[in-house]
């Protein structure tokens, strides 16, 4: 096991560049945008998710919002179905699959990029109402598997403004690809 240095990453997370943003009037929609079908679109250059851009490798897409579907879906060269998990909500050391990364995504992106991804595309939900604020602690290099750890705040309104602490990790299994998020405390 080694830990890699995590310098000075931060993650600034709004509810502006929210891939979500009109698609959760409803419950139903809410509900039914949890689950991210992987597609594999041939014509994406108007819907591809401006969040990600510094992620994307040449003209390819990683998440795609379809405006006709009110749906965002993922990439299926570098993921299989994706499942949103809510860091906020998920207590104790609970852990959460998310989905599988192809073998592709395995030689394409680092495990920080992976891990960057899924919280930018909100995949990792962070915040509740506002935004959230995210630093890199540690990424730790096991024989299978990656773990990448983050701390900060999100915010969010109810009678008043508030921030409450956010602390999580990534794991993402560099053998068969699997992404967990794990909830260390709250």
């Amino acid at each position: 096991m080694t830990q890699e240095d995590s310098a000075d990453i931060h993650l600034s997370i709004d509810r502006s560049d929210s891939p979500w943003r009109g698609l959760t009037s409803t419950a139903e929609m809410e509900e039914s945008n949890l689950k991210i079908q992987a597609r594999v679109i041939s014509d994406n250059s108007k819907n591809i998710l401006t969040n990600l851009q510094a992620y994307q490798k040449s003209n390819d897409f990683l998440l795609y919002r379809s405006e006709d579907q009110q749906s965002v879906y993922a990439n299926a060269k570098y993921f299989s179905d994706l499942k949103c998990i809510d860091a906020t909500r998920t207590v104790g050391n609970d852990e959460n699959k998310i989905g599988n990364l192809t073998p592709e995504a395995l030689k394409t992106f680092s495990t920080l990029q992976i891990a960057a991804i899924l919280i930018k595309g909100e995949i990792i939900k962070t915040y509740w109402h506002l935004g959230a604020e995210l630093d890199l602690i540690k990424i730790i290099k096991q024989d299978d598997s990656d773990i990448v750890y983050w701390q900060g705040e999100h915010s969010y309104c109810t009678n008043q403004c508030r921030e409450a602490p956010l602390n999580f990790a990534v794991e993402i299994n560099r053998q068969n690809g699997e992404m967990r998020v794990k909830t260390l405390y709250k």
